[in-house]
């Protein structure tokens, strides 16, 4: 779904248009899940993604479907990725542009969203390659030492004040 930076629905895009380069505004939402010790479960893309590919990333980060909620798309997506069930907070959205050299771009308004993670986590290996816990100050200072490593919209959701 094309939106403004309100959310507002402009129309509708395939994903492949959407990520093309100059790109197009789109719906995104990314979750981050915490360990009852604080912890940040963090996620490495998969190697088959198109764009940022075997980057460190929140928990799940994905684009609600045609007529699909947040809190659909949500539920949808931690199944599929992390084989999870977990109640989430909204706890604001981001909006950005990151081009990926010449192969794509993101260009989303993205809702955020928090959660705390109990159960096991069964990760689907077409999503993730990887996942760990990690303390934010921690994950922070990786960020700063190695920005490439890392989405650029993990990044961005890390200054919003639900995360700090």
């Amino acid at each position: 779904m094309l939106v403004d930076e309100q959310d507002r629905p402009l129309g509708d895009a395939t994903r492949e248009t959407c990520h093309t380069l100059p790109g197009h505004m789109h719906r995104a939402f990314a979750i981050l899940l915490f360990t009852p010790a604080g912890e940040l479960l963090l996620c490495q893309r998969s190697a088959a993604k198109a764009l940022w590919p075997l980057v460190g990333d929140g928990s799940v980060a994905s684009h609600p479907r045609l007529g699909e909620s947040y809190d659909e798309a949500c539920r949808r997506a931690l199944g599929a990725e992390l084989g999870l069930e977990v109640s989430l907070s909204r706890v604001g959205h981001i909006v950005y542009r990151a081009p990926y050299g010449e192969r794509g771009v993101e260009h989303e308004y993205c809702a955020l969203f928090r959660g705390t993670v109990e159960a096991p986590v069964v990760p689907n290996p077409a999503e993730v390659a990887a996942w760990r816990t990690l303390d934010l100050a921690a994950l922070r200072r990786a960020i700063a030492a190695e920005p490439a490593s890392y989405s650029p919209w993990l990044a961005l959701a890390l200054q919003h004040p639900a995360f700090r």
